[in-house]
């Protein structure tokens, strides 16, 4: 059963949530509302583990109370820790704030993609989680561009008009239609965890993609800026080049007509390959155009892959309880990047580079988990 206006209001959604105008300053704001980096840090620690407990509790509870319900309570906590982070001072405010947030990304992970999912002709389930990758990315593009004018009046501006777009998403989650032909489910959550991981090749597919995403997270947002002063980049083309990269991960869009043509394992085996081979070259240059395009690179790859890994869990689900299982694999992929992340922080603390050398272990890693899939799957067949 087909419902088109749940997909428009979805992508509508996931375009506002975007607009996060403080974005590009999201650290120095922090530091001006007197936090320091290690506060941050584990601000952000602490938001990862509530984030892991909840999971899976709100994908059975969308499951069970539908998911419109679920995305209204959800993009509601996520509206209001925005309003605590325009107003928050120190370390207690801005923890609330992060408790309030890992609150609703927990409850949205899982349920937007099983609603979108549910809601259209599955044969172009590719095509739709493409685009609906690319919109996230044209939002924060957008936003990027828009907050250099916005930070001109106060860097506390830019999280004062974050707020609207969520609210304005909030009020959007309300028009969204539930879906009376799913079947509600009575399994548990642990029969739904054993469901989850005796099926190995999505299991597989997932601790690859985890890696993935682990190297996206390391490299695009932590490594790069060590990288482009290596490279003798001036610090004030940093915004420029993160321009770039957004509109480079705006290739997600396109990651339906890759997967038609070579197929979703092949692709996913070229994503791999390819970004092993652009973080060892990374370890060693000092030219700032491989240093851009590396960087550059690695988003869009990552950003190609997301839709291809949110196509093949949801194409594996056949139970009722889609948002608990998307719930399930969304929680694994965080466990994964606990100890991912501690280990290129350890490793890069001691040499940047050092990060780069792991993250490109972690991609052969990802490699040969693809493979094992693809392997299991054909001498299945």
């Amino acid at each position: 059963m087909k419902i088109k206006r749940n997909v428009y209001i979805l992508f509508t959604i996931i375009f506002l949530q975007g607009f996060v105008f403080y974005g590009p300053i999201a650290t120095l704001y922090r530091q001006s509302r007197g936090l320091g980096l290690g506060e941050i840090f584990l601000i952000e620690s602490c938001c990862l583990a509530i984030m892991i407990l909840l999971e899976i509790p709100w994908g059975w509870i969308a499951d069970r109370i539908g998911y419109k319900r679920t995305l209204i309570l959800a993009n509601g906590f996520f509206f209001i820790s925005k309003i605590i982070f325009w107003r928050a001072f120190g370390f207690y405010s801005f923890l609330l704030e992060r408790i309030f947030l890992a609150v609703a990304v927990s409850g949205i992970s899982g349920c937007d993609q099983a609603l979108l999912y549910e809601s259209i002709d599955n044969k172009n389930s590719d095509k739709v989680f493409s685009h609906y990758a690319m919109i996230s990315s044209l939002g924060f593009l957008l936003a990027s561009g828009i907050s250099s004018f916005i930070i001109q009046f106060g860097m506390e501006w830019t999280s004062f008009f974050t707020i609207f777009p969520y609210g304005i998403s909030l009020i959007l989650s309300f028009f969204l239609k539930d879906l009376d032909h799913l079947k509600k489910s009575n399994t548990s959550i642990f029969k739904n965890i054993k469901v989850a991981i005796s099926n190995k090749n999505i299991v597989y597919i997932v601790v690859a993609a985890a890696m993935l995403f682990e190297i996206n997270q390391a490299i695009t947002v932590f490594l790069n800026q060590n990288l482009y002063i290596k490279a003798s980049i001036p610090i004030t083309y940093f915004g420029l080049i993160l321009i770039i990269v957004q509109i480079v991960r705006l290739s997600a869009g396109k990651s339906y007509k890759l997967v038609r043509r070579f197929g979703n394992f092949n692709t996913l085996l070229a994503i791999c390959l390819l970004i092993g081979i652009i973080c060892s070259l990374l370890i060693f240059t000092k030219s700032p155009f491989v240093a851009i395009l590396g960087v550059a690179s690695i988003a869009g790859l990552v950003s190609i892959s997301q839709p291809i890994v949110s196509d093949f869990q949801n194409k594996s689900i056949s139970s009722g309880d889609r948002a608990t299982l998307l719930s399930i694999y969304a929680m694994i992929i965080d466990c994964i990047g606990i100890p991912s992340n501690i280990i290129i922080g350890r490793f890069s603390n001691i040499n940047f580079v050092y990060g780069f050398a792991i993250c490109s272990m972690m991609a052969v890693l990802a490699l040969l988990f693809v493979y094992l899939a693809k392997k299991s799957i054909s001498s299945n067949s």
